[in-house]
């Protein structure tokens, strides 16, 4: 029988409605700062975060007028951490081994971000991308200065000097920003911080506004990690930071998120044309060998094409970049009909495109046997391989595909990946140091559903040496994340 949510929540509501609602918030909001502290001292702490943000969001989103007046205590968080943990588990509809993959990608969502150390290039590259790549006619420099009264280089300072003084402390007021007053005016900085951050009624009603509804228990912290994208909290003139991860989150991808919730179709058929040249920028700095979408279709395949060809020697690379991320519903709960419709026109047509270039490589005499595709996103999905997205969604077209086609004339689905642009970074990074390694790190990726098939990894990353990629930023954008640096040891220390 599925676990129903609201039935076995409401008991735990309704002993937390015997508690004062603002005890019971910063009981939880400094719950969450020592969880953070103790992970960054590698320190093991019984709170879980996502279990943290949970009753948060349980709590801010219930009516104030529940509340009694008794005095809430970390002992008592411990107590209701460990009722919400004597039922939590996988549905009892998920019975295949399919299934039990997509319950554990959405666990990959609701936690992997925070086990992942963050690079300086990921809180960076968003607004990179804004400021020096082809974005074809949309302008969104000029879409952030109109909308938020500060230019990006602007916004930059301000996430940056946040994300030092948060290290520190979990609250703060415009005042503790002085040193930044050299560079922006006092009531600019406040009306941007104003728009950035969000009381808690606001919170209240995004959360609700944002809601996903999910059947079972198992889903539900996904669904509230999913749709969280509010790390500050305002109180008048105070801010009180949820939760440090939350925020180094938020300014990954705000500027993403609010350019496509300002302009929609626009800002996404221009971000599709950046992403592509930011793809290619990255390939530049790995000095690697590659054709491009016109000289593909010249040489190649005029059916179906892609973005790049890479060639080291007799291997060779096709890139397919599509600039996506996965909506809160999928991050929360995959069922097949979703995954179908929301990646039919991405993730699918950029496997289709690889198994028709495939093809069409083989008809133009070329050596299948050491051919590889990846399919490259903007933010991650948490598909590693081919051979996965075939048994959960992409049956269908790929039957169809090869129903015309011999399969023995493409490109087999095992050596098909996924990741997002930060892991193809990484993996551009090898390239940097050495083809050859490149080289056998795909054939590791090519030989893993072998190898390893009951332990498929949900990151292509995953399966990267350490040793083997520098974590620095490429060097073309150093000089770019060098000048956010020198600032803010000049304004701060």
């Amino acid at each position: 029988m599925e676990i129903d949510y609201f039935g076995n929540f409401k008991p735990i509501r309704n002993k937390l409605r015997k508690f004062h609602r603002d005890w019971v918030i910063t009981i939880l909001v400094n719950s969450l700062f020592d969880a953070y502290t103790s992970s960054k001292s590698r320190i093991e702490t019984f709170l879980l975060p996502w279990e943290l943000l949970f009753l948060l969001s349980e709590v801010i989103t219930d009516s104030p007028r529940f509340y009694g007046r008794k005095q809430f205590t970390k002992d008592h968080l411990n107590q209701f951490i460990k009722m919400i943990r004597s039922f939590r588990t996988i549905p009892d509809s998920y019975i295949s081994a399919v299934d039990h993959k997509k319950f554990f990608r959405s666990t990959a969502f609701q936690q992997f971000w925070l086990q992942q150390p963050i690079r300086f290039l990921d809180i960076v590259r968003s607004s990179y991308i804004v400021e020096n790549c082809n974005w074809a006619k949309y302008k969104p420099s000029e879409r952030i200065s109109e909308q938020f009264g500060l230019d990006v280089s602007e916004v930059n300072i301000v996430f940056f000097c946040l994300f030092a003084l948060l290290e520190k402390n979990n609250h703060f007021t415009i005042e503790d920003l002085g040193p930044l007053f050299k560079k922006i005016e006092k009531d600019k900085l406040a009306s941007f911080i104003k728009q950035f951050s969000k009381t808690q009624p606001q919170l209240k009603s995004e959360l609700q506004a944002n809601s996903i509804r999910v059947k079972d228990y198992g889903f539900k912290m996904h669904a509230i990690q999913a749709i969280w994208d509010t790390s500050l909290l305002r109180n008048g003139s105070n801010l009180l930071c949820i939760y440090q991860p939350l925020f180094t989150r938020q300014i990954q991808f705000w500027l993403f998120r609010k350019l496509k919730d300002i302009d929609g179709r626009r800002f996404i058929d221009g971000f599709s044309k950046a992403f592509e040249d930011y793809i290619s920028k990255i390939l530049d700095w790995a000095e690697l060998d590659f054709i491009r979408e016109s000289e593909i279709k010249h040489r190649i395949s005029d059916e179906k094409h892609v973005d790049f060809l890479i060639s080291i020697e007799d291997t060779h690379l096709i890139i397919e970049a599509k600039a996506i991320e996965a909506r809160p519903l999928l991050q929360a709960s995959q069922s097949e009909p979703q995954l179908k419709n929301e990646y039919r026109k991405t993730l699918t047509k950029g496997v289709l495109q690889a198994l028709v270039v495939g093809r069409d490589m083989k008809n133009a005499g070329y050596d299948l046997s050491s051919v590889y595709a990846i399919v490259v996103t903007y933010r991650q999905t948490y598909f590693s391989f081919a051979t996965d997205t075939y048994d959960e969604f992409m049956k269908e077209e790929i039957d169809a595909f090869f129903s015309e086609n011999n399969p023995e004339s493409t490109i087999p689905l095992q050596r098909i990946f996924f990741c997002d642009v930060g892991a193809f970074e990484l993996i551009c990074s090898i390239a940097k140091k050495s083809k050859e390694e490149l080289v056998r790190y795909l054939t590791t990726l090519g030989e893993h559903h072998i190898r390893v098939s009951g332990e498929r990894k949900y990151t292509i990353d995953q399966l990267v040496i350490p040793d083997t990629f520098d974590q620095d930023p490429p060097s073309f954008i150093r000089p770019y994340t060098n000048n956010l640096e020198n600032l803010g040891s000049e304004l701060f220390f």
